[in-house]
C-alpha cells in the first residue's frame, strides 16, 4: 500500500541531501508500496532500455503481472515509455535512488535473472547468426551492448 508522506518524511529527505533533485525523488520512492519499490529496484538492474518481456525476467514474474507493476511506476512518473521503441526506462536519479532502497537478496535475485536474461537473448542471436537473417542479431547486439557488458561483469561476481 503506498504510504503518504508527512513534513518529517520531508525533513528527512531534503537533510540527507542537499540536491532538490535526489531529495524529490527520495519522497516519491517513499510514496510506493514496499513491493513496488524492489521491484523499481529490480529494473535498476537494467543500465539502460528494457521492454516487457526483459522486465518480467528480471522480475521472475509472468509478462502480464510485469506489465501491471510497470504500468503502476510509469503512472508515478519514475519509468519512462517509449512507444516507437516499445521499452521503458529509468531515469539516472531514479535507478540510483532505487538501489539505495533496494534489498540485497532481491538485487541479488535480479542480478541473476538478468544475467540468465541475456545470455538466452545471447543464444537466440548466435542461432539467428547462422540463417539468412544475420543482420538482425548483430543490430540487436549493438542495440544493447550496454545491457550485454552488465551481465558480463554480473556473471564474474
Amino acid at each position: 500500500m503506498a504510504m503518504l508522506l508527512n513534513v518529517q518524511d520531508v525533513q528527512d529527505a531534503t537533510s540527507q541531501d542537499s540536491n532538490v533533485t535526489n531529495a524529490i525523488t527520495r519522497l516519491m520512492l517513499r510514496t510506493l508500496s514496499d513491493e513496488h519499490q524492489q521491484v523499481l529496484a529490480q529494473l535498476a538492474t537494467f543500465p539502460s532500455g528494457f521492454d516487457e518481456a526483459g522486465a518480467a525476467a528480471v522480475l521472475g514474474r509472468d509478462i502480464s503481472r510485469a506489465s501491471s507493476l510497470l504500468a503502476v511506476l510509469w503512472n508515478h512518473e519514475l519509468v519512462a515509455w517509449d512507444a516507437s521503441t516499445n521499452t521503458y526506462s529509468l531515469h539516472s536519479m531514479v535507478r540510483k535512488c532505487a538501489k539505495e532502497i533496494a534489498k540485497r537478496n532481491v538485487v541479488q535475485q535480479a542480478n541473476a535473472r538478468f544475467v540468465s536474461h541475456m545470455f538466452k537473448q545471447m543464444d537466440s542471436w548466435a542461432v539467428m547468426y547462422n540463417t539468412k537473417a544475420w543482420r538482425a542479431p548483430l543490430a540487436k547486439v549493438q542495440e544493447q551492448g550496454a545491457d550485454i557488458r552488465t551481465a558480463f561483469a554480473l556473471a564474474r561476481e
